[in-house]
């Protein structure tokens, strides 16, 4: 996979994920929903200083962890896209075990079968989408110097109204 991960971080009601479904839908990506509200970030504040090496040293060791993270909060975000890096058989597979997890999730069963998401390739591009972690997005781009990152600002009266109808 390459070294080059997109960021999309934004605060919540702002258009990250429809942008981050934007950009799994590239046959390249590997599209990561919020990982971060997953498997928190430990050790590392809300607003660090990225010059400083021990926090960036975390942030590079999160990042490695990103892809292989696959629930059916991270890799189950609707709709789902053909990869290029998976073989038709592969999708279906992924789209198949994600079917399952999601349907024992709601039923309350205590079973989480393994999501087959694996399969990425040297052309497949992460992108990884969070509300989480916008006071460190300056951080993981000093950890990592070839991301890429789009931080998506929203004008406040969007934002309330975007909450009032999402409460009626």
């Amino acid at each position: 996979m390459g070294n080059s991960p997109i960021l999309v971080f934004g605060l919540p009601r702002s258009g990250t994920t429809w942008i981050g479904k934007l950009f799994d839908s590239h046959p390249d990506v590997v599209y990561r929903h919020e990982p971060d509200s997953w498997i928190h970030i430990d050790g590392v504040p809300l607003f660090p200083s990225p010059d400083d090496p021990e926090f960036r040293q975390h942030a590079r060791h999160y990042l490695e962890q990103v892809v292989p993270m696959c629930s059916t909060a991270t890799c189950g975000k609707l709709p789902l896209f053909p990869k290029r890096y998976r073989s038709p058989l592969a999708q279906r597979l992924h789209k198949g075990s994600l079917a399952l997890a999601l349907l024992l999730e709601k039923t309350g069963i205590g079973i989480k079968p393994p999501i087959l998401a694996a399969g990425t390739g040297p052309s497949a591009r992460l992108t990884w989408k969070s509300i989480e972690s916008v006071g460190r997005l300056a951080l993981f781009l000093a950890a990592n110097r070839q991301a890429c990152g789009v931080h998506i600002a929203r004008h406040p009266c969007g934002y309330i109204s975007s909450v009032i109808r999402g409460e009626s």
